[in-house]
């Protein structure tokens, strides 16, 4: 499987060569300046030179593939969120193809572009990917059980960022003069609506006597059976690694700071974030009947 796993992400490379065949073909067609930006009504909004038009689709490509290589190859169990996030780099890859096929096609055939269905399928997929990510790690639901203790882990300063961000696809959407370019600034707005409610109310864990539970918005994210645990300890969350739900492969997060507990289990290590780690291992001594010094 991780022997698959890694030729899937090798073949993200040969994504450059085909952008540069893509143009290599019709090179002595094109002409010196091409139409290469868009609006969302299909009108043209920017010109590159031929040379720099060939390029440029590369150079957005490198950083990407270099991002999915080292994030991906950090995997040691490929499991379903794995092959879904592959699978939306593979998408974008795509994406980036299909907009030079009707660059070069409007360019030399005077075909329209077509903007809304390459937006379309990338928040369709990126939805798609987001359902399978949500759906894997999550385990059967525990037992019931005693509680021994509820925490709630959330951030007013994310909810606020998110809010802000709302406001501004709003205002945008508000701005465009097309039709089309509304709809999608709109729609694109509406994502941060859940995002600000999701951060604002946390992430709830639930520690029963037959484990720990993780839900967001009433939906169970997460449940870590008491025979699961291994061990854990408080531990310290880099900024680098991102906040809300993180991790891929055996590794998942639920973090809006940089301070929490990190919990081996049987199938990996869960973290959770907090801004007081002492309550969680608190909860976590009473649960399993351990003790820490913190």
């Amino acid at each position: 499987m991780r022997h698959n796993f890694h030729i899937a992400i090798g073949l993200l490379w040969v994504t450059p060569v085909l952008s540069f065949l893509q143009y290599s073909m019709v090179w002595d067609r094109l002409p010196l300046r091409l139409a290469t930006l868009f609006g969302a009504n299909g009108q043209v909004n920017g010109w590159m030179s031929r040379e720099t038009s060939a390029v440029f689709p590369v150079l957005v490509l490198l950083p990407i593939l270099l991002l999915a290589t080292l994030v991906l190859m950090r995997i040691r169990k490929p499991d379903a969120g794995s092959w879904a996030t592959l699978g939306v780099f593979y998408v974008v890859a795509c994406v980036l193809l299909y907009a030079n096929h009707q660059i070069l096609a409007f360019n030399l055939h005077d075909v329209p572009v077509r903007v809304l269905p390459i937006a379309g399928g990338v928040f369709a997929t990126t939805l798609l990917f987001l359902l399978i990510f949500l759906g894997t790690k999550r385990g059967g639901a525990l037992p019931p059980a005693d509680v021994v203790a509820e925490e709630v882990h959330g951030s007013r300063a994310w909810a606020m960022m998110f809010l802000l961000l709302l406001g501004l696809f709003g205002f945008l959407a508000l701005r465009i003069p097309d039709s089309i370019g509304r709809t999608v600034f709109a729609f694109t707005g509406l994502i941060f609506v859940p995002l600000a409610t999701a951060t604002w109310s946390g992430f709830h864990y639930r520690f029963t006597q037959a484990g720990v539970e993780i839900r967001a918005l009433g939906f169970r994210l997460r449940s870590i059976p008491k025979e699961h645990i291994r061990e854990y300890r408080p531990a310290s969350w880099p900024w680098i690694g991102g906040y809300g739900i993180r991790g891929l492969g055996e590794d998942r997060a639920y973090v809006w700071s940089n301070s929490g507990v990190r919990i081996s289990t049987t199938a990996g290590s869960v973290f959770l974030g907090h801004d007081e780690p002492q309550r969680l291992v608190r909860d976590l001594d009473a649960l399993t009947g351990a003790a820490h010094s913190c």
